[in-house]
């Protein structure tokens, strides 16, 4: 989830106008989770964040990490790259669904339900994220935009209970 969707958006932008979405910033990603502490600090330079995110980025890259640095907006480059990654992901029609389920889904049910949600919502592929939540005690619950369907136990007995009384 961004912190600050509107600005780390418009940095996003420009960065994917500027490289016409050909650069994949996964590797940028996943090289700074969990070091946001090295990107707080105040002074920095570009060689320095270069480092921390362990390999030599483009130049299109090069020179946001100059922009960012300079305005003291370094902190921002993880929800940045999310925010580049959204954007490159939209335009290729590929859309991101939570699925949410009392234990691991399998391979082979997880891709089903990327199956049934790409033909739904006439998405070029659906990514499916699972996260386990044992509280839901069964079914699923699966959040795909603005969309939710829950099919989860814990819903059908709260609202059971609440028709109950």
């Amino acid at each position: 989830m961004l912190k600050n969707p509107s600005l780390t958006k418009r940095y996003a932008k420009g960065l994917f106008e500027a490289t016409k979405g050909t650069i994949d910033l996964a590797r940028l990603e996943a090289g700074l989770i969990g070091k946001e502490k090295e990107l707080s600090r105040p002074r920095m330079t570009v060689n320095e964040l270069i480092k921390l995110c362990g390999f030599e980025p483009p130049r299109p890259v090069r020179a946001l990490l100059a922009i960012l640095i300079r305005r003291k907006r370094q902190n921002l480059l993880p929800e940045i790259a999310e925010a580049y990654r959204i954007i490159s992901e939209e335009m290729q029609g590929i859309k991101r669904a939570e699925v949410t389920t009392a234990v691991p889904l399998n391979s082979k049910t997880k891709k089903r339900i990327e199956e049934e949600l790409t033909k739904k919502y006439d998405a070029n592929k659906v990514i499916v994220n699972n996260r386990v939540d044992k509280s839901i005690i069964g079914g699923l619950r699966i959040k795909f935009g603005d969309t939710l369907i829950d099919g989860s136990v814990e819903t059908f007995l709260n609202v059971f209970r609440s028709r109950a009384s």
